[in-house]
């Protein structure tokens, strides 16, 4: 009897030093079996297998631990093997797709309302959120947009633009997140620019509007000068401020729109007159109001602003001088844009180059990867400009703006007959007139670089222009 329990004793030590030297074996993710247990932070990244999901047993359940998805139902299944396993700490849940997470969200918050979650890290949120918190939040947001679901993609646009820019005056705070987190904005006095583009993207993305924020610096020293002033090129980046925007895709068969356009809620934030001068620029006009040289800048989203092929080849010569970049490592840029921006264009390119995803990005941009051959860099940059072509500068005029701002004020907003003549009038007449100030008359250079042009004053909201569009 002796000699069993003494070999079963032998046989338990045994295992335990095999266990032993087990731990330094990766559990999850990057995380071994010793730190799981020992450690009291961890960051998950990686989608998690079967095996991994049933070591999280390992946890020390007291400990903060942060995820952070490409796909959101990772932060759901994720949490969902903490709480099975008794998990007492902190969960933070940081998003990189808020627009899918929303989607998922509801589905799980009544089996994890009890977990210790909070939720940020998306450009949106500044700050972090509980949970229940993020939920009220969001139905919040919901609301905004309920009386434009029925609408056309181009009226819920309007609709949505037109309550961003309304919805509280420019005004800055002491503290940067109250005038820049989506859900700070609601309950204070605050907005700037990023906030003001974070609003207008959050209700882009639940209208099923592709959108992207655009940080970047504009001259504003020339911001509203007289109409009958030439602004000349020694004239031009007076001023430099940094600034946000946003770029949008906007496709709308019932207005024959199709096209890339950079939206400003900021510049049209106007709580007595209701302003679009900003709501629907192209590229030609963003380039305009910008007042600068559009061939010098070093900005990928610079080789979207052009009007022909050789426009668009002369501004990729001029990106790889100017960054040293690569002509792989600039495809891979773009369609990161395209990713974001026209995610149907993108599958496409990726159809049928499918050898560009073998592309990697190195931190030093003039190591080459030679994934690619000469010919196929030639096809698809031949690809991509045709398209950036297609959908650049597609102005949309007076006329058509006319028509989709008349929708939201007669079947939105409730205004008729006389009273709703009266008041589209006054507002194509005030932004006709305010177009002339914000697009004045200049010279710019040419896509040589040498001649110079006048640019003639015009106004698209003046229905004589828009007849000519």
């Amino acid at each position: 009897m002796k000699n069993k329990f003494t070999n079963l004793f032998k046989r338990k030590s045994k295992e335990k030093v095999e266990e032993d030297e087990n731990e330094e074996d990766y559990a999850v993710n990057n995380i071994t079996y010793k730190s799981l247990k020992n450690n009291r932070y961890f960051l998950i990244f990686d989608t998690l297998n079967e095996k991994e999901l049933d070591n999280l047993k390992y946890i020390n359940k007291d400990s903060i631990v942060e995820l952070s998805f490409d796909n959101s139902y990772e932060y759901f299944k994720v949490a969902k093997r903490l709480k099975e396993i008794g998990f007492r700490g902190d969960i933070k849940f940081y998003l990189k797709n808020q627009k899918e997470f929303d989607k998922e969200m509801n589905n799980y918050f009544e089996e994890l309302k009890d977990m210790n979650i909070v939720i940020g890290g998306y450009a949106f949120l500044s700050n972090k959120y509980s949970f229940s918190k993020y939920i009220e939040n969001n139905k919040r947001i919901d609301n905004f947009i309920k009386p434009a679901l029925n609408l056309s993609p181009f009226e819920k646009y309007l609709y949505a633009y037109n309550i961003v820019k309304r919805y509280k005056e420019f005004n800055e705070s002491s503290n940067p997140n109250d005038s820049r987190d989506i859900y700070q904005i609601l309950d204070n006095d605050y907005i700037v620019c990023v906030g003001f583009s974070n609003f207008l993207g959050i209700l882009l993305d639940k209208l099923g509007i592709e959108n992207e924020e655009y940080s970047q610096n504009v001259d504003t020293g020339l911001d509203n000068i007289s109409v009958n002033r030439i602004v000349l090129p020694d004239d031009a980046l007076v001023k430099l401020e940094g600034h946000e925007r946003r770029k949008i895709n906007l496709v709308d068969p019932k207005y024959n729109i199709d096209g890339y356009f950079i939206a400003d809620p900021t510049w049209d934030n106007d709580l007595k007159n209701d302003s679009y001068v900003y709501a629907l620029m192209t590229n030609s006009e963003y380039v305009l109001n910008y007042r600068y040289n559009a061939y010098q800048r070093k900005d990928v989203f610079e080789i979207f602003c052009v009007d022909n092929l050789d426009e668009f080849y002369k501004k990729i010569n001029i990106y790889l001088d100017k960054t040293e970049n690569s002509e792989e490592k600039l495809i891979y840029s773009m369609l990161d844009e395209f990713k974001k921006l026209d995610n149907n264009f993108y599958k496409e390119v990726i159809s049928k180059f499918p050898k560009v995803n073998d592309i990697e990005i190195s931190m030093i941009p003039t190591i080459e990867n030679n994934v690619l051959s000469n010919k196929d860099i030639k096809e698809i940059f031949f690809f991509i400009g045709n398209h950036i072509i297609k959908k650049s500068n597609n102005i949309i005029s007076g006329e058509t703006l006319k028509e989709g701002i008349t929708v939201i004020y007669r079947d939105v907003l409730g205004f008729k007959g006389k009273q709703l003549e009266e008041i589209i009038n006054e507002i194509m007449e005030y932004n006709k007139e305010r177009y002339k100030v914000c697009f004045p008359k200049r010279y710019v250079l040419d896509k040589d670089d040498n001649l110079v042009s006048i640019m003639s004053e015009h106004s698209k909201f003046d229905e004589n222009e828009s007849k000519k569009m």
